[in-house]
């Protein structure tokens, strides 16, 4: 009947908002996925999410709060000498390694410090993709070193894209059982 469909709209949209809530802090959100997955149809997005939902991801916040030290290290590694070096690139090296100073805030051009600037802005902004596509900029040892906190921020923005797609899925599909019911 109608108003079955639309009480099973409304289950699931209000499964998907309880997923999207869960999954924006740290924590595992298998349990709100599972009450979700009984309820729904099988999607990409359902698919995803449990190939995720076992460990979660970092908050926004935590990705944020970490990436200075990780641009920090991706910043130093893009100074290291190459092997051919001297011995006083060496040496200036390994004092510049005991302090790191390093250029933030909006800044033109490709280097590796205007790159990891702009970068950290679109975290700080909520970006997180395009924060991800910036830093595919940066040169292979910058990324290396980048990459404990790039996988990290990956799976984040993988478990929002899922999450956030499934929650208005379920929201159209209430809307349009509402104005079929009307």
């Amino acid at each position: 009947s109608q108003q079955t469909h639309a009480s099973q709209a409304a289950a699931a949209a209000l499964a998907a908002s309880a997923v999207v809530e869960a999954t924006q802090g740290s924590s595992p959100f298998a349990d709100e996925l599972s009450s979700l997955r009984a309820i729904s149809p099988p999607s990409p997005e359902l698919e995803a999410l449990a190939r995720l939902a076992g460990a979660g991801a970092p908050s926004r916040t935590a990705l944020a709060a970490s990436y200075p030290d990780y641009a920090a290290r991706a910043a130093s590694a893009a100074r290291a000498p190459g092997d051919k070096a001297g011995l006083g690139d060496r040496i200036v090296y390994e004092l510049s390694r005991v302090v790191t100073l390093r250029r933030v805030g909006d800044m033109a051009g490709d280097g590796v410090d205007a790159v990891l600037a702009r970068a950290e802005r679109q975290v700080e902004d909520g970006d997180l993709d395009r924060a991800l596509r910036s830093l595919d900029k940066l040169p292979a040892g910058a990324k290396d070193a980048m990459a404990p906190w790039r996988n990290r921020a990956e799976r984040r923005a993988e478990i929002d894209r899922n999450a956030f797609a499934l929650r208005a899925r379920a929201l159209q599909t209430l809307a349009s059982e509402a104005r079929g019911g009307a």
